[in-house]
């Protein structure tokens, strides 16, 4: 049994200690002197250990619930103060009790610091304040505070909530970029498509960012009447760290494409994942005027592609970024035509009176939705609401009704009329709603068959201009209702017509050599096969019947059919 006041053996069963010693120089000389002691107290277990390790092995314990019980002191001399254990050090002098069993000459004054355990966050160490003890009155700290179970799991999840969060990003816009919070950007690289004025030039919608697994983004653009090309806007260009859903919504009456991106994984698009709206192509066909899903309107279209985040944490809460604008333009147009068909004007110039003729208006109009090119002869069927066409004539001419539908390719149910109350009145063309054609389908324009019968002299040979000019009336959609289109002919229908008694230069035979030998020199490797074939083509302003007799010479050895008739030279 120990006696209460036998302090020094109660020291010496209980707590393990380390007494340092250092050289002191004084005025009797150099000598040994006490610098301090170092104690580790664990409640009734004695432990030895040194001023590194105990931080490290409070660190290392931290994740232990038994950590809690777990108490350590460090005691320091200010004579230490070179020690890296603590960058403020915080000290106290005080004297240490007079030894009456040992020394009682010796008084010395030790500087005990203790720290705290360090705690780490994010691999950073911070200090705890130094706990100050009397080196002879000792009392075990109690640092359950800084070991407790909560604060250990807070060392633990704050590194992971720093790690998750993202860094944000002010929104900003401009005419042709969106950019959101989580730094995503969205981008056009043109404000305009159609016909702009600069042909073959589409429009490029452009989403870039970094994903992360739970983002969801929904991109929304307007379907117009030049297509959308969205083979590159797949989970493919995501790395296959997203899934690519597209679909189909109405908003405020007008069709748009939806794709909605939901992120599986990290991955960075740049410029790869994009939707394309095609520039227009009047080569193209397009729906008819009266079917559902007809052009849009002629004039300037603003359109917008509205594009939105989410988290599939809680994807009720949909966060709407700034939209983008770009302007869809669709305007046809009319430049009509008139032209001599038959006799080819190559040949026959000089138009005799009383002979039949053809004559053909090309109205070259496009769709509209590119550049004024790849016209059609007809009326556009994309764009005619219902067209007029009204043709003054020169030199009394007479038209056949009958034969210029014919030559014009229409039906008679076709719709289509033409009228003239007599010789010399103008020719009126009325095309009903939805007919005519596209650039496409190659077809001819309204053809005016018939002939002249103003007199003339028999030997003369005059020009005659009609009295005013060829219009074209067209109704067609606009961004602002329907609307008349109106274009004319640049100058008045002219012809140069000659008396009976005229004798025209001009007018001769063409010879046509048709097959696939059009060469001068026939090589025949059969005796019964057909070299070649020939033909004749009347291009004079005579319409010919039975009186016609052609006199052909063919070099000898040389076997032609004609018709039913053979013979050889």
């Amino acid at each position: 049994m120990l006696g209460r006041k036998n302090i020094k053996l109660r020291r010496e069963k209980f707590y393990d200690k380390k007494q340092v010693y250092g050289l002191k120089k004084l005025s009797i000389g150099t000598v040994s002197v006490l610098l301090g002691m170092t104690f580790i107290v664990f409640d009734n277990h004695t432990v030895s250990a040194n001023t590194t390790d105990a931080v490290q092995e409070s660190e290392s314990t931290n994740s232990s619930a038994t950590s809690i019980q777990k108490k350590a002191l460090t005691l320091k001399t200010s004579a230490t103060s070179t020690s890296d254990v603590s960058t403020a050090d915080t000290t106290s002098t005080s004297s240490s009790a007079t030894n009456d069993a040992t020394n009682n000459e010796t008084k010395t004054t030790s500087t005990a610091t203790s720290t705290a355990a360090t705690s780490t966050s994010e691999e950073s160490t911070s200090s705890q304040n130094n706990q100050v003890v009397n080196s002879t009155t000792v009392e075990p700290t109690n640092n359950a505070t800084m070991n407790s179970t909560d604060n250990l799991e807070k060392n633990k999840v704050a590194p992971s909530i720093q790690k998750e969060a993202r860094r944000t990003t002010i929104p900003t816009h401009t005419t042709t970029s969106s950019t959101d919070a989580n730094g995503f950007t969205l981008s056009i690289d043109r404000t305009t498509v159609g016909n702009d004025g600069d042909a073959g030039k589409d429009l490029n919608i452009i989403l870039a960012g970094t994903f992360y697994p739970g983002y969801i983004y929904t991109i929304k653009v307007p379907v117009t009447n030049f297509g959308i090309n969205d083979s590159a806007f797949t989970p493919e260009m995501l790395g296959g760290r997203a899934e690519v859903v597209k679909s189909d919504e109405i908003i405020d009456g007008e069709k748009y494409k939806v794709y909605k991106v939901a992120a599986i994984g990290p991955y960075t698009v740049t410029d790869g994942l994009r939707i394309v709206v095609s520039d227009g192509n009047n080569y193209a066909g397009q729906p008819n005027v009266n079917s559902s899903n007809h052009l849009d309107p002629n004039g300037p279209i603003k359109r917008q592609i509205f594009w939105s985040y989410q988290n599939s944490d809680d994807p009720s809460k949909v966060i709407n970024n700034y939209p983008l604008e770009f302007t869809s333009i669709v305007q046809t147009s009319m430049a009509p035509t008139i032209r001599q068909v038959k006799p080819d004007p190559e040949y026959v110039k000089n138009l005799r009176v009383d002979t039949r003729y053809d004559f053909e208006i090309d109205i070259n109009q496009p769709t509209g939705v590119g550049e004024n090119n790849y016209t059609s002869n007809k009326v556009n069927n994309a764009q005619n609401l219902g067209t007029t066409i009204t043709v003054p004539v020169p030199g009394n001419f007479l038209l056949d009704p009958q034969a210029s539908m014919d030559a014009s390719k229409l039906g008679s149910n076709s719709g289509v009329t033409f009228t003239q109350d007599k010789a010399g009145d103008d020719v009126i063309i009325t095309i009903p709603a939805g007919s005519g054609s596209q650039f496409y389908q190659y077809d001819t324009g309204y053809h005016l068959v018939g002939k002249f019968t103003q007199k003339v002299e028999p030997s003369s040979k005059e020009d005659y201009s009609a009295n005013g000019l060829i219009t074209v009336d067209q109704k067609i959609r606009t961004t602002d209702g329907e609307k008349n289109l109106t274009a004319q002919v640049n100058n008045p229908w002219t012809v140069t017509l000659v008396g009976p008694k005229f004798t025209p230069q001009d007018g001769q035979f063409v010879v046509v050599i048709a097959g696939n030998n059009t060469a001068k020199q026939f090589t025949q490797s059969q005796p019964t096969r057909v070299v070649n074939y020939f033909g004749f083509q009347n291009s004079t302003a005579i319409s010919y019947t039975n009186s016609l007799h052609i006199q052909a010479a063919f070099h000898k050895w040389i076997e032609c059919n004609w018709g039913k008739d053979s013979w050889n030279q």
